[in-house]
């Protein structure tokens, strides 16, 4: 109850110190079934490999969680790899994953002191788990955009260090959180997309007894 009573007092604050409470009450509506007011979580982050092949990858990993007020979360994860030559990576490959919400957690927006954010799935048929262990004592961003006519964004990023456990291997790299309340007329900006993952990549398999490793951050 506490949770909700915070978010509707900063959608009010929101409206009101823009002077668009009215365009708030009148535009939102007109996007029926795309419009949306509630909480957005994010965490992001990337390690480092060095693949069964020698060559250098960086995997990226994000993981979203939308909750509407008074609906329920929608689940997000994608993951980036890409190969990496002199300190420079490419796009790579996309995999995109809808997460239930048993796999995910995220700290409350009124949470102090440090806090986790964990998720625990499947990927290409192994075990999964992301942890960002954060300082959630950071008040949550703020997002305003009516008609796509004004976006207002206050802090809500903090620094959280990943852990990540991925094709069989476990390594750590830099990360972040970041916790918003919006209201957004035509809804909230999805993850990239990408396709299901399927096998793991070859490069993260051992072969020829070569197998892979966590690597060192890149230099240019």
């Amino acid at each position: 109850m506490q949770a909700h009573r915070h978010r509707g007092q900063l959608f009010a604050r929101l409206a009101c110190g823009v002077g668009v409470a009215g365009a708030l009450l009148t535009a939102v509506p007109s996007y029926a079934g795309s419009a949306f007011a509630g909480q957005v979580q994010t965490a992001t982050g990337s390690i480092n490999v060095s693949g069964s092949d020698g060559r250098t990858y960086q995997i990226g990993v994000t993981v979203q969680s939308a909750t509407p007020l008074g609906g329920s979360p929608s689940n997000q994860l994608q993951i980036t790899v890409a190969s990496c030559v002199n300190g420079s990576c490419g796009s790579g490959l996309q995999y995109q994953v809808t997460l239930p919400a048993n796999a995910v957690s995220f700290p409350s927006s009124t949470a102090t002191g440090t806090q986790t954010v964990t998720v625990h799935t499947r990927v290409s048929g192994l075990p999964f788990t992301a942890t960002w262990t954060t300082n959630s004592g950071t008040t949550p961003g703020a997002v305003l955009d009516v008609n796509n006519t004004f976006t207002l964004t206050a802090n809500g990023a903090t620094p959280g260090p990943l852990s990540l456990h991925l094709f069989g291997l476990s390594c750590s790299g830099p990360g972040q959180t970041r916790n918003t309340e919006e209201v957004v007329a035509n809804g909230v900006t999805q993850l990239g997309g990408g396709v299901p993952p399927g096998r793991s990549p070859r490069e993260f398999t051992t072969v020829n007894k070569h197998r892979p490793r966590c690597a060192p951050a890149l230099s240019s």
